[in-house]
């Protein structure tokens, strides 16, 4: 009986989106950050927090030890290449991407509210985001 309550249920939140995934695609130049590598953060936040923490707030939670429990996840991304993260949509709270370059422009940042699209494209310029694509199932 339990067995069956809970196949109903994964069914039912497989159907309503809880166990969705967002894809985010990132590509980049060779002269994106100069020509440096640079960190790209996913972090689960709230609005009020995205536009009142600073580039430097975030860039110490990266690096903190232990690492901030809101930093989902973060990989190094050299110029040249691109990179394509897969996060779990928790379907909780909305999602910044973060672009940790070594001069930020006014664009290193992404929110991302919910609900959450199944796919973004994220083209960088040397400092800051250039253009932003997103596909909804």
């Amino acid at each position: 009986l339990i067995s069956r309550w809970f196949f109903v249920g994964l069914l039912l939140c497989m159907s309503t989106g809880c166990y969705s995934t967002l894809r985010l695609v990132v590509e980049s130049s060779t002269t994106t950050n100069g020509g440096r590598p640079f960190y790209v953060v996913v972090r689960s936040v709230d609005g009020n927090t995205l536009v009142s923490e600073s580039y430097q707030v975030v860039s110490s939670k990266v690096f903190a030890s232990p690492r901030d429990d809101s930093i989902l996840m973060s990989r190094v991304l050299m110029p040249g290449k691109g990179v394509v993260m897969t996060i779990q949509n928790q379907e909780v709270s909305d999602l910044a991407v973060y672009f940790l370059f070594s001069g930020p422009g006014d664009k290193w940042r992404l929110p991302l509210h919910q609900p959450l699209p199944s796919e973004v494209v994220v083209e960088l310029g040397t400092f800051q985001v250039d253009k932003v694509r997103i596909r909804r199932k």
